[in-house]
């Protein structure tokens, strides 16, 4: 075993001890270490990071940036132990979420807010009650 798969393996047990599941990102990690593997690199670099990230090329941005995100997490862990490994920086492949925002409606009145200050717009919401 390569001393990046040992690694990866300290990584992931670290952060699963930790609560993650990490059941994608193992997966991907173990690509990045294989593509790593194939160039014959035994440190991560930023270029190579990247290069790896924009795989494949007709993919969404949104997946490049996923990619990245995971190995720059694996990448930090790294550099905590060794310098020579770099840590992608953020603002390389940066995603935006594209949630819809929440729909919020107005807070109901309270009959006991209501009966004690009859005009209690500010408080809850609703406008001033006309008495």
């Amino acid at each position: 075993m390569s001393a990046l798969r040992q690694s990866l393996a300290d990584y992931l047990s670290l952060r699963r001890s930790l609560g993650y599941q990490l059941e994608r990102p193992e997966k991907l990690l173990g690509q990045f270490l294989d593509y790593l593997d194939e160039r014959g690199a035994s440190t991560i670099t930023t270029d190579l990071a990247l290069s790896w990230a924009r795989l494949p090329h007709d993919a969404s941005p949104l997946w490049w940036a996923h990619r990245l995100t995971v190995v720059r997490g694996f990448a930090g862990y790294l550099h905590v132990l060794d310098e020579t490994h770099e840590v992608p920086p953020t603002d390389v492949l940066p995603w935006k979420s594209h949630r819809a925002s929440p729909f919020s409606t107005p807070m109901p009145r309270s009959p006991r807010c209501c009966a004690q200050r009859p005009c209690c717009g500010f408080r809850c919401g609703w406008p001033p009650i006309e008495l």
